[in-house]
């Protein structure tokens, strides 16, 4: 009879010792799971990237072919007589490039030809960029497509399309450009990264 009541509790014992270790194991989890946050991203929708793709597509678009609503121009400033018609010197490129481009961007501008001429033309006083492009790589009169959008960590990727559906199908200026645009992401702004506007 003796042993039976050691037995019991020793039994009851090890009850309350296994309970109390249960209750500490709640109280230390749940402080764990208290201090624990986690965060989650929303991601951009298609529509989000779609809108600030045709917005830099149209950025790119006044650079090239509406220079005078992109740069301070110094109209008087030329590199020779005969690249005086051709050319016009900008006052604050670097201002405005480094704020629309990537470094890999940049490089991709300023290795953009039309008709053999260099549309950026770096010299000694200044850099000068074509005045104008040819009127066959023009796209201001063009309705714009975006397709095949990616979405990823920082980076969009999409194609852009270019269709003059202002003349005849059958018109030997019919045509439909596809670009790659590639934009990244730096300190809230998107930048160009990849936009070859030439079809040379």
């Amino acid at each position: 009879m003796k042993k039976l009541s050691l037995d019991l509790k020793k039994h009851t014992l090890l009850i309350i010792i296994g309970g109390l270790l249960l209750v500490i194991g709640v109280i230390l989890y749940n402080g764990k799971k208290t201090e624990t946050y986690y965060y989650v991203e929303s991601k951009m929708t298609q529509d989000e990237a779609k809108a600030i793709i045709i917005d830099k597509t149209k950025t790119i678009m006044d650079l090239y072919e509406k220079p005078n609503d992109t740069f301070s121009l110094d109209k008087k400033g030329s590199t020779t007589e005969e690249e005086s018609d051709n050319y016009v010197k900008v006052l604050n490129y670097d201002e405005v490039i480094e704020s629309l481009y990537t470094g890999n961007g940049i490089a991709e501008l300023e290795s953009t030809m039309f008709n053999k001429q260099s549309f950026v033309n770096r010299k000694d006083d200044g850099v000068y960029i074509l005045s104008s492009i040819p009127s066959d790589n023009s796209y201001l009169n063009c309705s714009i497509v975006v397709s095949n959008i990616l979405i990823k960590d920082e980076t969009i990727k999409a194609t852009v399309s270019f269709t003059r559906d202002n003349v005849d199908k059958d018109n030997i200026n019919y045509y439909v450009y596809e670009k790659d645009i590639v934009l990244v992401k730096k300190d809230d702004s998107w930048l160009i990264d990849t936009f070859k506007y030439s079809n040379v």
